[in-house]
Parts: C-alpha cells; structure tokens; sequence
C-alpha cells in the first residue's frame, strides 16, 4: 500500500500532546509515523517488518530511519508506554494499524493478487499440458 490514513485528530490526542511534551517528543512522534508506514508497507497486520521474516530491531530501525539509536530507544519505550505499539515475540507491532489502513483499498488489493496468482498458475498448468513443457516461448515435447 502507497499511503496510510491519518486522523486530522491526531496532534490533538492528549498521549500525542504528552510525549510531545518530553524531550525528543517531536522526534518520537515523527518515529512512530515512520514505523506505521513501514507497517503498512509491510501489509503484515502492523507487524514493524524490514521484510517478511525479519523484524527490526530498535538498532535497526535507528539506521532505518536516521535517528540516533539512543532516541529511537527512548521513544520506544515511551509509545510502548502510552500503548501505541507493543513487543510481541520479538515483533514490535502497531496496536490501532487497522486505524491507518483504507480496509477497502487493502482488500481489494488482496483479491486482485489472489486472481493475478490463479491466473499465472493457469497459464502455468496449460503450458504443461499434455507432456509438453513450454519453456520462453519454446516448445519442447518431454517424456510423460
């Protein structure tokens, strides 16, 4: 997914005012939209995903995203705190991602790849037909 949605509510929150309020507030705000669009990337259920089978590291997300490891821990700490993400299994995860994401747009897009697969397989299983494996436009009779 390209985009995400964001309530035009949201810097008025009283948890966004109150990390806001501490040091390097401003920047753990920032951190945290940062890790909801690489969730919503991810389309792994809010999973903070660097690709589909590791998770990143709060060192890893300070190299991710440009911001000294120090603060990305901090701020952590803080959205764990005020419940905006959580550390499951290893997995730091969005807890409101359904919040962020068009659920329409999203399951349109799932159907679509789900009909791009069965299509290609089609293909894949009428190519093969018979005994005869076509290869890049090539065909080449085998051995049944």
């Amino acid at each position: 997914m390209n985009y995400f949605k964001l309530k035009t509510s949201f810097f008025e929150s009283n948890k966004i005012k109150a990390i806001r309020s501490y040091k390097n507030g401003d920047v753990t705000v920032l951190v945290y939209l940062m890790l909801v669009a690489i969730a919503v990337n991810c389309e792994n259920d809010g999973a903070v995903m660097l690709c589909d089978d590791i998770a990143l590291t709060d060192k890893m997300m300070a190299a991710v995203l440009g911001v000294p490891s120090a603060i990305v821990a901090e701020g952590l700490k803080q959205l764990i705190e005020f419940g905006f993400i959580r550390f499951e299994n290893d997995v730091y995860i969005i807890t409101d991602y359904d919040d962020f994401i068009c659920t329409d747009k999203l399951v349109n897009r799932r159907k679509e790849c789900a009909e791009r697969q069965r299509k290609y397989v089609e293909r894949k299983k009428f190519k093969q037909a018979d005994g005869r494996q076509i290869t890049m436009g090539v065909d080449t009779a085998t051995e049944g």
